[in-house]
């Protein structure tokens, strides 16, 4: 019992030094952690693999969240979030991370766009063959609001991320990605990329899209694009010629659309709770993702 509280209290402590850098720079971060008065520290040890996902739930009471995940040499962890607040919730979630040499951090988070939603990943890469894949989904309808931020620290030479995110808009929703990728001055061989897709189902939907780069070494493959426009006329049109009812029709094409970043999650049993949540979804706002704005 001794050795199990030491444990837990050298994880606490460690939470303030987990990329000390962008937790110094970031409001959100500081005020939760000065106010924190209990928590949840999962520690897995050297060796050790869960047998199956756990499933932790939260229910939040106030405005403001924060997790942190520190990734030692070769661990790998499978992250699956699935925000749902409903229609007057309110949350600022930030993840923090580093992930050490050859470990990886996979990451898959589905935002159904509360009244205001903001996600922020800020990971930071610091040894070799370390990898960071984040995922996103986020069907935003009525006058809901959701932002998504990423920012990646290539620390060390050698490291992969990836970036990818896609939004559906419909109603008078807003939205915003911003993708930022650090690469630092001796990260030679950094691969990374980021993508941001949007689906604007109204002609008062709006997303905001600034991916960055920030590259200080001169042997990288860095990359990035931002796409948003209206549902696919021919495809929409194959669909009709086949018998399909336009409202049925736009809806596949949305479902099928947030699908696909579902097909990212390894295990089959995240993928289709995560795939679930998304039908779940957009069956309750099924009126708005069916009919053109």
């Amino acid at each position: 019992m001794r050795r199990e509280a030491n444990r837990q209290t050298a994880c606490i402590r460690g939470i303030g030094r987990i990329n000390a850098d962008e937790q110094k720079a970031h409001p959100i971060v500081g005020l939760n952690t000065a106010l924190t008065e209990e928590g949840f520290v999962l520690h897995v040890p050297k060796g050790e693999t869960l047998a199956a996902p756990l499933h932790v739930r939260f229910e939040w009471s106030a405005e403001a969240g924060d997790r942190h995940v520190r990734l030692a040499d070769e661990a790998s962890l499978t992250h699956v979030r699935i925000d749902r607040l409903g229609a007057s919730g309110r949350l600022s979630a930030v993840t923090l991370g580093e992930v050490g040499a050859a470990a990886q951090y996979k990451a898959f988070n589905l935002s159904e766009g509360d009244h205001f939603c903001r996600n922020e990943a800020l990971f930071a890469l610091i040894g070799e063959g370390a990898n960071v894949e984040i995922d996103g989904a986020f069907p935003v309808t009525r006058d809901n609001h959701c932002d998504n931020t990423a920012v990646i620290i290539h620390a060390v030479p050698n490291t992969t991320s990836r970036q990818a995110f896609r939004g559906v808009l419909s109603g008078r929703s807003k939205s915003a990605y911003q993708g930022c990728v650090k690469v630092a001055e001796d990260a030679q061989k950094t691969d990374a990329y980021q993508m941001s897709r949007a689906l604007l189902l109204s002609r008062e939907a709006r997303i905001a899209t600034k991916p960055e780069l920030e590259i200080y070494a001169d042997d990288v493959k860095c990359s990035h694009g931002a796409t948003a426009g209206e549902m696919d006329g021919d495809a929409l049109f194959f669909l009709r010629s086949r018998g399909i009812r336009e409202e049925e029709a736009r809806a596949m094409l949305v479902e099928v659309f947030l699908q696909e970043a579902v097909e990212t999650i390894e295990r089959d049993d995240l993928a289709a709770m995560a795939a679930a949540a998304i039908r779940d979804g957009l069956s309750v706002h099924q009126s708005e993702v069916s009919h053109a704005g």
